[in-house]
């Protein structure tokens, strides 16, 4: 191991969460929860019998659901800020037997000609 000068490399704590961005955050997903609301709202008082085809119906809830994708992003952006965040991602193949390999299936039995 080489001397580049440095006696030691102190570890330190990770960075304190900044408090002025998770406010903004919380703000803005406040905004948007109640935006979301409001547009529950206005889908739910149309009228059907002035939106025979419910273009305007489906727009309004199209709009709610925009709302609720902002929002989610907004809650992973605070759980990010807040610690780590995990995903597992689990697959599961619906052909395989139980206990059964791919190899005792007949597949990938090294013969290339796939059993």
């Amino acid at each position: 191991m080489t001397d580049c000068g440095h006696s030691s490399i102190a570890m330190t704590n990770p960075l304190p969460t900044p408090t002025v961005g998770v406010a903004a955050i919380e703000n803005a997903l406040a905004d948007c929860q109640a935006e979301f609301r409001k547009a529950i709202a206005r889908a739910e008082s149309i009228d059907p019998g002035w939106d025979l085809k419910g273009r305007r119906y489906d727009a309004t809830y199209r709009q709610a659901i925009g709302f609720m994708r902002i929002a989610a992003s907004l809650g992973m952006a605070l759980a990010k800020l807040n610690g780590t965040h995990n995903t597992t991602i689990t697959v599961t193949h619906r052909d395989a037997r139980p206990g059964e390999s791919a190899a005792e299936q007949g597949q990938g039995n090294g013969t290339g000609g796939g059993g």
